[in-house]
Formats: C-alpha cells, structure tokens, sequence
C-alpha cells in the first residue's frame, strides 16, 4: 500500500485537474483523495491505519472518517459518470 497509494493519489489530482470545472467529479475526487491520505499518514505513521466507528446495532466492520470519504467519494464518482453518459 505504500507504494501503490502514492500512484493512486497522483492518478487521482490529475484527473481532479483534467475535471476541476465538473462539479461532481471535483467533489469526487476530492473525497477519495482527502480519505486515501489519511490512511496513507496512518499506514506511514504507525504502519497501520486505525479505525475507530465501530456500529454494534448491525454486523458491519470497524471503519474510520478516512473510510467514509472514500466510500462517499466512490459512490458521488459512480453518479458522476452515469450522469455524464446521460448527458452524451
């Protein structure tokens, strides 16, 4: 992970330069790099990434607010390019 999150991250600004006048792939990609950095710092930091939400009311995994973002950042890129094809 620490060599593939760099590549990933820089994947990502560059498209988040090629889309900056699309509003929903701005907010996308802002996401998904906001939450790959902070596991990136906690992995380079501690060696592991710390997850603190842990939700007793369903079986669902421990995840932290970097795991949100990218979960978020995901689904708003998802409908980001469903829309887009619509468009054309």
């Amino acid at each position: 992970f620490l060599i593939l999150t760099p590549i990933v991250l820089a994947a990502a600004v560059y498209f988040l330069y090629k889309k900056i006048n699309q509003n929903w792939y701005f907010v996308a990609l802002t996401l998904i790099i906001s939450g790959a950095l902070g596991n990136f710092i906690d992995r380079v930091r501690q060696s592991f990434v710390v997850d603190m939400f842990q939700t007793d009311f369903i079986n669902f995994p421990i995840f932290n607010i970097a795991d949100i973002l990218l979960s978020v950042g995901f689904v708003v890129l998802f409908i980001a390019i469903i829309l887009d094809k619509e468009v054309e």
